[in-house]
């Protein structure tokens, strides 16, 4: 088996550089609402392997985005599913 390692920008303390879980870049009830189909959500494009300490950070970041995102929702603003992919890969430290 092939060793992945933690594919984090920013590490955080307590990162052990192993790739142990799998995040979803675009989180998939997110994927959901923008009517993804379980191949997109869970293609590699949109998974990278992480540490359980950094998971837990990107994870956190996560939640805070999509609150934001939902509440922006409710107020009927419109947001284009590129703006929304944007704004996971820059809450997640992910840059082309």
């Amino acid at each position: 088996m092939v060793e992945r390692i933690c594919e984090a920008i920013h590490h955080v303390i307590g990162c052990n550089g192993r790739g142990e879980t799998e995040d979803h870049i675009v989180p998939r009830c997110v994927g959901k609402i923008l009517g993804w189909q379980e191949d997109k959500i869970n293609s590699v494009e949109n998974i990278r392997p992480l540490s359980g300490a950094c998971h837990a950070l990107a994870d956190s970041n996560t939640r805070r985005i999509y609150y934001d995102l939902t509440v922006r929702l409710k107020k009927g603003e419109k947001v284009s599913e590129e703006e929304i992919i944007n704004l996971f890969r820059r809450v997640k430290f992910i840059v082309d």
